[in-house]
């Protein structure tokens, strides 16, 4: 819950404090995904941030944050064989 807070939070201070390149509309997005429980739409959308921008530091550790917390998820119900590539992703 808290997360959710913190995103809401940056993404709020992003879009009133920014003028939202394209990199910036693809990471709003990713959050607005991932928010909603689209993990694998906020990957795709945060990569895409990423691509446009390689520089955008907020879109990395977002989905840095992501992977790491998608290894946890699946490390808790699978076990870590599925945990294992979002652990090595995340690195």
């Amino acid at each position: 819950m808290v997360k959710k807070i913190v995103l809401l939070i940056i993404f709020n201070m992003i879009f009133l404090f920014s003028d939202a390149d394209l990199s910036q509309k693809f990471m709003i997005e990713g959050l607005k995904k991932y928010l909603s429980g689209d993990n694998d739409g906020a990957v795709d959308l945060l990569q895409r941030s990423i691509e446009e921008d390689s520089s955008n530091q907020k879109a990395q550790n977002a989905l840095l944050n992501i992977y790491i917390f998608l290894g946890k998820k699946y490390y808790n119900e699978t076990g870590y064989s599925t945990s294992k590539k979002y652990f090595e992703k995340a690195l």
